[in-house]
């Protein structure tokens, strides 16, 4: 569950997770037909704990797009928010997002809340885990729908240069992570 959520469903809380404060991959995913659909990778050099919480200011100040939690369950993006992933938000919008702040951070309360977070304790090694988030962002992009409809387009991933050797990357998680491959190369 994401750092400050109440565990459900038999979900073990990140703060009571033995590699919270480990770095490597980790994804934002929701329940969906006896598995997981998956919203996004992401990947951290500091501990999944302290890269979580600045993932959840950024929910509240409308950095990430926000959905209707319900429907993200059914496989359906119905945005509540759309984010400004960093780009300065233009006159216009920086009013709208005033003006809906206290509706804005109550739906990044309710999307934090139904996601419900994997990860990978991998090594700090930022090229490594830079390609693992591609390859896992690219296998969505490719899956049939709902799974590749459901994640945003246009995020700035890093994939294998030509110099570099290909790695193998075995998915070794219990659960079904729809659209992730039990193997991928990147």
């Amino acid at each position: 569950m994401w750092p400050g959520v109440e565990a459900v469903d038999g979900c073990l809380r990140l703060e009571d997770s033995p590699v919270a404060r480990e770095a490597g991959i980790y994804l934002w995913t929701v329940p969906y037909e006896q598995g997981y659909l998956i919203y996004a990778a992401g990947q951290t050099l500091r501990t999944f704990i302290t890269r979580l919480r600045e993932h959840t200011r950024a929910h509240r100040e409308g950095f990430f797009t926000l959905f209707d939690p319900e429907e993200l369950r059914r496989g359906r993006r119905v945005e509540i928010w759309h984010g400004s992933f960093g780009k300065k938000l233009s006159s216009e919008r920086a009013a709208d997002f005033e003006e809906r702040r206290e509706e804005i951070q109550r739906a990044a309360a309710r999307q934090i809340t139904s996601f419900r977070v994997f990860v990978g304790p991998l090594q700090r090694e930022r090229r490594l885990l830079a390609r693992i988030e591609a390859g896992i962002m690219d296998s969505l992009y490719a899956a049939p729908a709902p799974f590749s409809e459901v994640p945003d387009r246009g995020m700035s991933l890093s994939r294998r240069w030509k110099s570099e050797h290909t790695v193998r990357v075995n998915n070794l998680n219990a659960e079904s992570l729809h659209a992730l491959p039990g193997s991928f190369e990147v």
